[in-house]
């Protein structure tokens, strides 16, 4: 039986059996998660993307960052 994943973190990567990897949805990182551990995607949501998913807040900005076009959010990084 596999665990259910609680946290909100996992609605914006999806999980691969592949050396315990998981990719985000919004830009495509692929991100290193042992044992489900969903402190590295929260630290790239906060630092790539700018939401903090442990705010109140933060899911409105995810939700935000799903809407608009990847390009528009690369450009963002970028600068």
């Amino acid at each position: 039986m596999t665990k259910k994943r609680t946290s909100r973190v996992w609605e914006h990567f999806t999980k691969y059996s592949i050396k315990e990897t998981v990719k985000c949805r919004l830009c495509q990182a692929v991100l290193g998660s042992k044992n489900g551990s969903t402190s590295t995607m929260q630290r790239h949501m906060k630092r790539i993307h700018g939401v903090d998913l442990l705010h109140p807040t933060g899911e409105k900005q995810a939700a935000a960052l799903i809407k608009r076009p990847i390009e528009e959010q690369i450009l963002k990084l970028r600068i």
